[in-house]
């Protein structure tokens, strides 16, 4: 068994009784590893205090996780939500609630959720300025946002 020590594109030697199987070298295509856990979420977008009406942003960094496609999720009511791939393993998510009510936010690394307090089903209740929250039933809007 051999355990490549970096990514990289690898020739395979196989034989048998001394000679090489017909096809051998093959050609493995080795990739990084891709580590979800290491995902870290950050700033006030994520918390509580989240407002109608007014924009919002937090940061995803994947810049020790690996390469993989990142997918953020906001579900609610309505919003708007803008994910900007700042090319350095970080991207930067906008996003404006436009009605009051219970919004989740989902995010995803590699098809998996990310770790978090948990950033991943942060649920909140979003209200007007200077007004009570109100329920509301929710739609669901998805936004990608591919790391190279």
């Amino acid at each position: 068994m051999y355990l490549p020590s970096a990514p990289g594109d690898y020739d395979i030697n196989i034989s048998f009784g001394g000679q090489p199987i017909p096809g051998s070298p093959f050609r493995v295509p080795i990739k990084a590893p891709v580590d979800p856990s290491k995902v870290k979420c950050s700033g006030p977008g994520l918390g509580s205090g989240v407002r109608a009406q007014v924009p919002q942003t937090f940061t995803v960094d994947t810049s020790k996780a690996g390469v993989a496609p990142l997918q953020v999720q906001l579900v609610g009511p309505t919003v708007d939500i803008n994910c900007e791939d700042s090319e350095d393993g970080t991207c930067k998510v906008t996003y404006c609630p436009t009605e009051p009510g219970n919004y989740i936010i989902n995010i995803k690394f590699a098809d998996q959720h990310v770790p978090g307090k948990p950033h991943h089903r942060c649920s909140m209740e979003v209200a007007l300025p200077n007004a009570v929250p109100v329920s509301k039933d929710g739609s669901d809007i998805t936004n990608l946002c591919s790391q190279p």
